[in-house]
């Protein structure tokens, strides 16, 4: 089943984002075969600034979905304000 996975970042976040960036793309990599998408979505004042994160991932069930939504290093760590599965 797919699933689409939106981390809304922190407004400070942008700092420990970078910081966890090889964390994060570590991470992804266990998924990577079956990432159908993945991307920052990015401020369009300022194009460096990153507002979330988006991922469409096609995954077994919820509990395998809740495990990559909330055990990403982005949102174990508190990048994000919000996250949406």
């Amino acid at each position: 089943m797919q699933y689409f996975a939106w981390g809304v970042d922190r407004p400070d976040a942008m700092q420990q984002r970078l910081d966890l960036r090889d964390a994060h793309w570590a991470f992804l990599d266990g998924s990577e075969d079956r990432l159908f998408a993945r991307c920052p979505v990015l401020d369009d004042a300022g194009p460096t600034r990153v507002l979330s994160s988006i991922h469409v991932v096609e995954l077994d069930d919820d509990a395998e979905a809740r495990h990559f939504a909330y055990d990403e290093p982005f949102a174990k760590e508190g990048v994000f304000s919000a996250l949406v599965l």
